[in-house]
């Protein structure tokens, strides 16, 4: 399943709609303007609710070499990406920080 949004890689910022979401049953991948980043399952530790300043999304910690250690997907339904994340298999953490 597809989403669009916005992502924050490291330092680097992007708003919506200049960055996708492709939850599969085998990999995430993240396309932020033309750079696309691909992460097998297994790379992949959890999906993470995450609340920023301004926006809420989903925090992608992982262990592939693609992508900065600090990656967030920029959704206004993180929820529904967690439900899709977790329902093809990936591990996830949906609670809600204050």
């Amino acid at each position: 399943m597809i989403f669009r949004g916005g992502a924050r890689i490291g330092l680097f910022n992007a708003t919506w709609p200049f960055a996708t979401l492709n939850v599969s049953d085998d990999a995430l991948s993240l396309k932020v303007f033309s750079r696309q980043y691909s992460l097998k399952k297994e790379e992949v530790t959890r999906l993470e609710y995450f609340r920023g300043w301004f926006s809420v999304g989903v925090k992608i910690v992982h262990t592939g070499a693609v992508l900065d250690s600090y990656a967030v997907f920029w959704s206004l339904a993180p929820t529904k990406i967690l439900a899709e994340a977790k329902r093809v298999g990936f591990r996830t953490t949906d609670e809600k920080a204050a």
